[in-house]
């Protein structure tokens, strides 16, 4: 991982921008599963790109900023343990939660030393990943848009 990513000329497409709670990285080369996920997450008012490489992840940090990366610890490119460190050294602020087929307890401690906030285990299911997003979001300060807002006798109602 290099030292820190080159910012210039990177732009995502404008409809991955959109973000009702927190901004997510999905870090995955297994384009079902990113795709799975992010979908699951935009559901439950999450926003989130995915990417399968860690420099093309690098990009989107760059580009936009993110609150939470959930990161595989198999890429093409890079270790996921190396992204978490780097990660963790770079932009210390943002979450990590690792989500791989690599579960055992080597790889998940090996997670935890690299920077990780959690480790969950594929195939993951949906409502605990939510939970465990909105933990690490919370703890990390960032908070989930009401789904209610109300302003001048006027309420808006996001359910």
């Amino acid at each position: 991982m290099e030292e820190k990513a080159d910012c210039t000329a990177v732009a995502l497409p404008s409809s991955e921008q959109t973000v009702l709670m927190g901004r997510l990285l999905i870090v995955d080369d297994d384009q079902f599963s990113a795709s799975y996920l992010r979908e699951a997450l935009l559901q439950q008012r999450l926003g989130a790109v995915a990417v399968p490489t860690a420099s093309q992840a690098q990009a989107a940090l760059c580009a936009q900023g993110v609150d939470l990366v959930l990161l595989d610890v198999t890429l093409p490119d890079a270790s996921g343990y190396d992204v978490a460190a780097w990660l963790r050294a770079t932009y210390a602020d943002v979450g990590i939660i690792f989500i791989s087929g690599h579960a055992g307890t080597a790889d998940r401690l090996r997670a935890f030393e690299a920077g990780a906030d959690d480790f969950l285990a594929k195939p993951v299911l949906v409502a605990e990943l939510v939970a465990r997003v909105r933990a690490v979001l919370r703890r990390r300060g960032t908070q989930p848009l009401p789904h209610l807002i109300a302003a001048g006798g006027v309420r808006l109602d996001l359910d």
